[in-house]
């Protein structure tokens, strides 16, 4: 059987615990894409799988990380329909299945996008697991209308949208696509002058300190409250202010969970809506892929018009910096999004 180098983990645990490994090929199934990585992208869920602190089950042998990669098709299955071998795609990827970590990985069609032609395999890379995250929060969790005509955009003019950590890789994505794609007001949370510095240039229109506390900051800036909020950052230490900050009958979505318990009830009174967003889901339980492929082509465009820009702040240069890659992923500055060129030597 032939092999393929990858990094994993044998065990869960600290930085030191990701290894290069080697690992069988990868052989599609019916729906599957054979990838040759080009490079991959570092989030929160990667360092928290590492370290056990999210995980879907135990497992045995060799555990490959990584859910954010571009790369060109080298193999397909025997059903696939939108791709050829040669073809530049991008993903995120199933966290149940082995990560992108490798020379070689599995992604079914269906959630797999053409990579944007105007940008970088680094660059693009970036785009798979935020870029999902941010649209299927915004338009299928928030239920905002992605606007087609005048009526649309008044409609979506005239709401507003409070962004909670508007620097990092989820908020980077989706302040742009709320602004320019959907054309809300965006008020985007930021602490430090670069973070600051970084959502205004994303396109927030205020960009408020989340430290002072968030109901004093909207105070500061003139607004009683926000007819949506999406949180990407830890949702326990917050969780009590969304009830004075949102608008009667409007709409919270959150990426992170819960470990305390809340008073939930405390929305009731504004008839608010309170909804979690995980772009795994999909792929976890099988539920309408195809539609991840038609959002990541949908971003793609949009990169390729100029109408988002790219939230790559660092590159790697190979895997051998893996240790440092998940170090500064884990330090909690991070601006934007890192990459790694899948680089093995």
């Amino acid at each position: 059987m032939s092999t393929i180098k990858a990094v994993g983990i044998t065990s869960f645990g600290p930085i030191e615990n990701l290894k290069m490994v080697d690992i069988p090929r990868p052989t599609p199934s019916e729906r599957d894409l054979i990838v040759r990585v080009k490079a991959v992208a570092l989030n929160p869920v990667d360092c928290k799988n590492r370290s056990g602190t999210f995980k879907l089950g135990d497992f045995e042998g060799i555990k490959v990380l990584g859910w954010d990669a571009s790369g060109i098709v080298e193999e397909i299955g025997s059903g696939v329909q939108f791709y050829k071998p040669g073809d530049e795609v991008y993903f995120a990827g199933s966290i149940v299945r082995q990560g992108c970590n490798a020379e070689l990985v599995a992604v079914d069609e269906r959630i797999t996008g053409k990579k944007p032609v105007s940008l970088s395999f680094e660059e693009s890379a970036c785009i798979g697991l935020t870029g999902l995250t941010a649209w299927e929060g915004l338009t299928e969790c928030l239920g905002i209308q992605v606007p087609h005509s005048d009526k649309d955009k008044e409609l979506n003019g005239s709401k507003s949208i409070l962004v909670i950590g508007g620097a990092g890789g989820v908020g980077s994505i989706v302040v742009q696509i709320a602004k320019r794609v959907l054309g809300l007001k965006v008020i985007a949370t930021a602490s430090r002058p670069e973070t600051v510095e970084w959502a205004k240039k994303m396109g927030a229109d205020e960009v408020i300190n989340h430290s002072k506390g968030l109901t004093e900051e909207f105070k500061r800036i003139g607004l009683s409250g926000v007819d949506y909020i999406y949180n990407t950052s830890d949702t326990d230490p917050i969780f009590d202010q969304f009830a004075s900050l949102i608008n009667p009958f409007g709409k919270i979505v959150c990426i992170v969970g819960t470990q305390k318990q809340h008073n939930i009830g405390a929305l009731s009174v504004k008839s608010a809506g309170l909804i979690w967003e995980l772009m795994f889901t999909k792929s976890i339980f099988g539920y309408n892929l195809e539609s991840q492929k038609r959002i990541l082509d949908t971003l793609a465009d949009l990169f390729d018009k100029k109408i988002l820009q790219t939230t790559l702040t660092r590159s790697f240069k190979s895997f051998a910096e893996i240790h440092d890659a998940h170090r500064e992923q884990e330090s909690g500055k991070i601006i934007g999004k890192l990459a790694i060129s899948a680089v093995f030597s």
